[in-house]
């Protein structure tokens, strides 16, 4: 049962690409302990709009651009998806992605030629803000001391059970787990800061 329905969410998702005059596809890596993959979505026009998709999640033997390339174009060859109809690329700034000579953009572009690729913004401005804060000694130990103070509590169970005692007895509501501070990890702050922000400034 688990195998048709994914067969058919996949048949109405290549149908739709192959209805798309181009398509653009992005590409990311995900790793647990055991396990190094790469996910490709793929961006494709539907209704006069843009829509995205994920189609699948990759086995790659290794890191190197000649390996991702093969096992791209064989994943869209299998969908009949033209390397033609490729216009775009994206993905974060991983010198096996980006670099000039043989990153895997640049196997792309040889491929299609009118193919353009993208750097995520997101991941940009992201490094450049963590770099630019490198640089200036306040937030730097302003950083040290939120990590000192996040690993007092991760490191200890006492201490850990402590910080949820002293929460509900102010009353603040909604604990559930301590999340480390990262520069370039803000999809998984961002309650943290939601929340932050709506306590200092209320609703949004």
């Amino acid at each position: 049962m688990q195998h048709a329905l994914v067969e058919c969410a996949r048949e109405e998702i290549i149908q739709e690409v192959s209805a798309s005059p181009f398509v653009g596809i992005l590409v990311d890596e995900t790793v647990n302990v055991n396990i190094k993959k790469k996910f490709i979505f793929i961006r494709y026009m539907k209704d006069g709009k843009a829509a995205s998709q994920l189609i699948g999640n990759f086995d790659v033997p290794d890191g190197t651009a000649e390996t991702i390339t093969n096992k791209i174009t064989c994943v869209l060859q299998q969908r009949n998806i033209p390397i033609a109809k490729v216009v775009g690329f994206g993905s974060d700034g991983a010198a096996v992605m980006t670099r000039r000579v043989l990153g895997f953009s640049t196997c792309l572009e040889q491929l299609n030629p009118r193919m353009t690729s993208v750097y995520c913004t997101a991941h940009r401005v992201a490094l450049a803000s963590s770099g630019a804060a490198a640089k200036v000694n306040t937030i730097k130990q302003y950083r040290q001391t939120v990590n000192t103070v996040f690993n007092y509590f991760k490191y200890s169970a006492c201490h850990y059970e402590r910080l949820q005692e002293l929460n509900r007895i102010l009353g603040e509501g909604d604990f559930r787990s301590l999340k480390e501070p990262c520069s370039v990890r803000w999809l998984s702050l961002s309650r943290a800061v939601y929340c932050s922000s709506v306590k200092m400034h209320g609703p949004m």
